[in-house]
């Protein structure tokens, strides 16, 4: 039996736009698109007419330990805000983290998210349990995951210059004092994770390695990274230069930009995902592109943070694979990447005069498809509405507003769309959102249990951010000479 979506306007094409097409579904595969299938007898029908079809979008860039903090904390720039989002992270359990990333994965899939790569940061550092924890919440919502778990072996003093001759040495101490990632003990939780999950869910979860910030972490560690990814042959996802104090300390320590040591390290090529990547120049870009590397890009979150604004032109033009993240709920504040569409598509007008320089809609959508296939490691199976692909497919409610008139529906896919006109999402052929609703899991009791979580956070909250209200002042002025 093979499904069958009839009377639809499909995205086959970005180029060409929307078109009127039926599309059979056979297993987990797409098998036929064509402006006139006849279903069989035992076909099952899904009605397209008044639907838009399009390839699930790719959430290139997330962080499920954020999703029980949205909303949670402003108006801060990364090297701070860090400090007290650990303060909310720390000491979750298990089942904790799991409702983190059940909660962020739905939101994810209502707005018409099929995959993600997500960069699970668990600490005080990933065990078997929470690395497995965020796992099993992708696979039970439905999402196509790439996960990263995150490390990394350095204090905040080691990881930022400038900062050490800042602290009073009571303040110092107790940072150094804080317990060493036991290296060789996540190396091997890692290792067992990639057995366990790496290709698991006929083919729906991936693994990567994720050394969180470069400057966090030594050169061995990177090395080790390196190694660990192409000795099990999986994916690493990192973050490049979110911030001018990142890319600071890189030159102070190295000698050289991060872009370059990142290639040193052995950590550049086409299975890395490097996450943001503002503050680079155009020889760093060009090594990012001969590399084959892809980088996610995260606008929402950038301007939140004051992090800045990423050169998305020059990737473009130079050749680099640009994917489109969200990032974490903390720092974008939702994961609906319809919002990262609209900002990527007329955000980086303010930096060129010329007009004909802009991204149009249809490069965004692009960004949000088929880069993010190669982001995620579905390079060729994903991001496409044609025979042979996966299907990972999401259909919108042309009867919207958003769509009337319907002038240009991919600029108003990307420019007048909000996530809200999503009713049906179909990932590896199954359907995992059905008019609007999950299929897959308990929504409502997975959002009262985030609520007796947050409750619970927000209690303890006074004596977790005590260390982080005693560094800001000292961060702050960190940031602060670190300014353009």
């Amino acid at each position: 039996m093979s499904l069958v979506i009839a009377g639809g306007l499909a995205l086959c094409d970005i180029d060409r736009g929307f078109e009127r097409m039926d599309i059979r579904i056979e297993q987990d595969r797409i098998s036929e698109v064509a402006t006139d299938i006849r279903p069989g007898p035992t076909d099952q029908v899904l009605d397209g007419s008044g639907r838009l079809v399009i390839p699930g979008l790719i959430n290139a860039h997330t962080h499920s330990h954020n999703h029980l903090a949205k909303g949670a904390i402003d108006r801060m720039p990364l090297e701070i805000w860090l400090q007290y989002l650990a303060a909310r992270v720390a000491g979750r359990t298990p089942r904790d983290i799991y409702v983190g990333a059940a909660i962020g994965a739905i939101e994810m899939a209502k707005t018409g998210t099929t995959c993600a790569c997500e960069m699970a940061g668990l600490l005080p550092w990933p065990t078997d349990e929470t690395i497995d924890a965020v796992a099993q919440a992708f696979v039970d919502v439905g999402l196509r995951v790439n996960l990263g778990v995150q490390a990394v072996d350095l204090s905040l003093v080691e990881s930022i210059d400038g900062l050490d001759h800042l602290l009073p040495p009571d303040l110092r101490e107790s940072i150094g004092n804080q317990p060493r990632l036991p290296v060789n003990e996540v190396f091997e939780a890692l290792g067992r994770a990639a057995a366990r999950w790496h290709g698991a869910e006929a083919g729906r979860v991936r693994v990567s390695v994720g050394p969180t910030i470069m400057t966090s972490c030594s050169d061995a560690f990177l090395e080790r990274c390196a190694e660990f990814a192409a000795g099990n042959h999986v994916g690493i996802q990192t973050h490049l230069c979110e911030t001018k104090l990142q890319a600071d300390t890189a030159r102070a320590r190295y000698g050289h930009s991060a872009t370059e040591h990142l290639n040193t390290v052995g950590l550049l090529g086409v299975n890395t995902l490097l996450a943001h990547s503002i503050w680079i120049d155009d020889s760093e870009i060009d090594l990012i592109a001969e590399r084959g590397s892809t980088v996610a890009h995260n606008p929402v979150s950038n301007l939140k943070l004051g992090a800045g604004i990423a050169p998305l032109r020059r990737m473009l033009d130079r050749g680099c694979n640009v994917a489109l993240g969200t990032d974490g709920s903390a720092s974008s504040d939702n994961q609906n990447l319809f919002g990262a569409l609209r900002q990527a598509a007329i955000l980086h007008r303010v930096l060129d005069v010329d007009y004909m320089r802009w991204p149009a809609s249809a490069d965004v959508v692009r960004m949000a498809t088929l880069g993010g296939a190669h982001a995620a490691g579905f390079d060729g199976s994903i991001g496409r509405i044609a025979p042979g692909y996966i299907a990972d497919l999401t259909l919108l409610d042309r009867g919207s507003t958003y769509f009337h008139p319907a002038n240009d529906l991919v600029a108003q896919l990307v420019h007048c769309e909000v996530g809200s006109s999503v009713v049906t999402v179909i990932v590896n052929g199954r359907v995992i959102v059905e008019r609007g609703r999950m299929t897959t899991v308990d929504e409502q009791a997975l959002l009262a249990e985030a609520d007796e979580i947050g409750l619970r956070i927000k209690d303890g909250l006074h004596a977790t951010t005590r260390v982080a209200r005693e560094l800001e002042p000292y961060l702050r002025q960190v940031y602060l000479n670190s300014a353009p």
